[in-house]
């Protein structure tokens, strides 16, 4: 090779290196997309319920029960016909009609009954006299003390008493225009067990015999 030959291919391969060399453009670096900046949501604020006060109930105040009163049996309750009272009742029968009853029996009381029995005038018409009104046991054993007249209402018939029989020696007047009714005390002892107590009124003209009985079991 020649030295012409060699210095050619010298500036071929300097050309060469020189091209390499060169500095490359730096090229314009990627501008970064903007990041989007995170939304903080808001949390939700709890929302106070107002606590409603218990709306106070007004308890109804009970209406007391009423209470009937018992009506004692005939003869016992006082008769009115002359006192302002309420009415005597209508007559049962137009005649002569007698009632008998126990007014009230307590105790025992240191093993002693306190009886009241009576009769009342019940019918249109006098009851003419005699008339009599007793105690019977018809079944079980009492002794008694001697009855003696409690009470007597709206005319006198005259009565009066031995043991537990008493007897009316005048008429017993008619219901109405009054309201006659007469009452007996006595004392009753049971024997043992139970016992069957009765009154009984017996006039001869006495037209309702229904009423002339009426019986109490003790105790």
């Amino acid at each position: 090779m020649s030295r012409f030959q060699i210095g050619g291919w010298a500036l071929i391969l300097g050309a060469l290196a020189a091209c390499q060399a060169s500095p490359l453009t730096p090229g314009t670096a990627p501008t970064p997309s903007p990041t989007a900046a995170p939304t903080s949501t808001p949390s939700p604020t709890a929302t106070m319920t107002p606590t409603l006060s218990p709306t106070a109930t007004s308890t109804p105040t009970p209406l007391p029960t009423a209470t009937k009163t018992p009506t004692p049996p005939a003869p016992m309750s006082a008769p009115s016909g002359s006192s302002g009272g309420e009415a005597p009742p209508l007559p049962t029968i137009p005649g002569c009609d007698l009632a008998a009853g126990f007014g009230l029996v307590e105790g025992p009381t240191l093993g002693i009954y306190a009886v009241t029995f009576g009769v009342q005038s019940v019918g249109g018409t006098d009851c003419p006299a005699p008339t009599t009104l007793s105690l019977s046991v018809p079944s079980g054993a009492m002794s008694f003390t001697g009855a003696s007249p409690a009470y007597e209402y709206n005319g006198s018939a005259g009565w009066s008493c031995s043991g537990t029989t008493c007897v009316a020696a005048a008429d017993i007047p008619a219901s109405p225009p009054g309201f006659y009714a007469a009452g007996f005390q006595t004392g009753a002892t049971l024997s043992s067990g139970s016992a069957q107590l009765c009154v009984v009124v017996s006039n001869s003209a006495d037209g309702n015999p229904a009423n002339d009985t009426f019986c109490q079991t003790l105790p």
